[in-house]
Parts: structure tokens; C-alpha cells; sequence
């Protein structure tokens, strides 16, 4: 009787491709973090420009103030709520942010975070009804950055300021 040759794979090669595959894939997963991180800062940085023009537009409708604010005295990364009637109604409100990400605002009015929206639609300071508040906020995770600019209009557009130098 004539031998047949064995056919398959034995442990000792199923071992080294997955020995391979493991090594290539470790490499591999190195290279997307700068990718994620870029990806979460966008994501953040979109939902808060949506909750920006949200809240514009909610106090263009209501016909009065309307307000941007964080859910915590300590700051944007634990979320942010939409707020009309002096704060006693919570129109919507927003996740916290990813633990590694960082907001810093620089707004005509600092007394506090917040954004108010007058019926116009134009942003308004706390301390006046007709002294526009206009500035950006800043969103930070590891060594990328996102800006949202908002003009005395009230419109916001984001940008990156590490590629758009000129107009960031």
C-alpha cells in the first residue's frame, strides 16, 4: 500500500502565520490613532457646531433667549444642554466629551461658559442685551486641534488651524 502525503496544516505553521499576523496587525493599529483621534475630535467638534446652530435657530423661533451652556459648572467635557426661560427649560442636551479632549474658549464675554442667542438669532452677552458675544472655542485631542468660530451674527464655521493658517 502507497502513502498518501499528508494534506493541511500542522500547529507549528498555524502558529507562526498567526505569530506573523498578530506582529503585522500590532503595527498596524499604531498607525490609526492619530486616525481615531482626528476622527473623535471631528465628530465632537460637528455635535457642538449642530448645537450651536440648534440653539440659533430655537431662539429665532421661540421669539426669545436662548441659551448654550454646560451641564457642569467645571466645563464642556461633561456635555452641554440647551436652555430656554432662564434656564428652567431644557430644550436638548449633549453627551460629554471623550476623557482625553480638551475645550478652551475665547469668547468676548468670560464670566462664564456660555453661548445666548437673542430672538434675532445674534449671539448676546449676559452683562447687555445688544453687546454681541463672538469668539471661538478651541478642541483639542493629543496634538490635534479643531476651532469653531462664531461671529457677531451668530454664524459658527469650523476649521482646522493647524492646515487653514490664513482663515483659522
Amino acid at each position: 500500500m502507497r502513502r498518501r502525503p499528508a494534506r493541511g496544516i500542522g500547529l507549528i505553521e498555524l502558529l507562526a502565520v498567526a505569530a506573523i499576523t498578530g506582529s503585522l496587525a500590532a503595527m498596524g493599529a499604531a498607525g490609526f490613532s492619530p486616525l481615531l483621534d482626528r476622527l473623535r475630535l471631528v465628530a465632537a467638534c460637528g455635535d457642538f457646531r449642530s448645537a450651536l446652530v440648534f440653539a440659533r435657530n430655537e431662539a429665532i423661533r421661540r421669539g426669545r433667549r436662548v441659551d448654550l451652556e454646560p451641564v457642569s459648572p467645571a466645563g464642556w467635557s461633561a456635555g452641554w444642554r440647551v436652555v430656554a426661560d432662564g434656564g428652567r427649560t431644557v430644550i436638548r442636551s449633549g453627551p460629554g466629551l471623550p476623557a482625553s479632549l480638551a475645550v478652551s474658549a475665547s469668547l468676548s464675554d468670560m464670566s462664564r461658559a456660555y453661548l445666548a442667542f437673542a430672538p434675532s438669532g445674534r449671539p448676546r452677552t449676559d452683562k447687555s442685551a445688544s453687546a454681541p458675544q463672538f469668539g471661538s472655542l478651541t478642541f483639542r485631542l493629543g496634538d490635534q486641534r479643531r476651532k469653531i468660530i462664531i461671529n457677531f451674527l451668530g454664524r459658527a464655521r469650523q476649521c482646522d488651524p493647524d492646515r487653514d493658517r490664513t482663515t483659522c
